[in-house]
């Protein structure tokens, strides 16, 4: 599965959760409202075709010239599947 399609699968279900989308030396990024965070990394667990089991990196980042209020704390996951050999 292509990046592009891995991303088509996530907005087709949580369209109105992405507050961004851009690609990155061949991987998709989503970003998501942090309410629905849970919700959409087990969709994206369970999901055939998608299958992300292993969580590759964590980490935190801080945008001190964001508002709080606008999100100047991010949280990166970075997945992997481990049987399609594919990233988010």
């Amino acid at each position: 599965m292509t990046p592009e399609e891995i991303v088509q699968k996530i907005e087709e279900r949580y369209a109105e959760q992405i507050t961004g989308v851009y690609y990155f030396a061949g991987q998709g990024n989503v970003s998501i409202k942090a309410k629905k965070s849970l919700e959409i990394c087990k969709f994206l667990r369970e999901e055939p075709g998608l299958e992300f089991d292993f969580l590759a990196d964590l980490s935190g980042a801080d945008y001190p010239d964001r508002p709080y209020e606008e999100g100047r704390f991010e949280v990166v996951y970075n997945l992997y599947s481990i049987k399609h050999n594919h990233r988010i």
